[in-house]
């Protein structure tokens, strides 16, 4: 007997994550319908997310709080190189997203004469 139409494996393994580690086992052997290779693949994928609880203890980008404290820094208006920073556009977790405009050959010269 498999598992019931519509759930997966990723959905039985999620709904084990949600219970405490010594009733996952018996969790999954009652909803596979003792199905043993469904038993095993979502027990392995149960072991595989015990052993990687610890892979990246600190978070690698900050909480959305520091996202959003990065937000607040305005840089519109200052220079980049040759290029002007124009408009934000967005914050996450590779950084700030901005728009920037390239000098053209007149507003060179101007600035050059200045």
């Amino acid at each position: 007997m498999a598992i019931e139409p519509g759930r997966s494996v990723d959905d039985l393994f999620n709904d084990a994550l949600t219970l405490p580690a010594t009733e996952r086992h018996d969790f999954v052997l009652a909803e596979s319908g003792g199905d043993e290779a469904i038993c095993a693949e979502v027990q392995s994928l149960l072991d595989a997310h015990g052993r990687a609880e610890d892979f990246l203890p600190d978070q690698a980008i900050g909480t959305p709080a520091d996202l959003e404290d990065a937000a607040q820094v305005d840089r519109v208006g200052e220079r980049v190189g040759p290029y002007r920073v124009e408009e934000l556009i967005a914050v996450g977790g590779w950084g700030r997203c901005t728009a920037l405009s390239a000098p053209t050959i007149n507003s060179d010269k101007r600035s050059r004469s200045s």
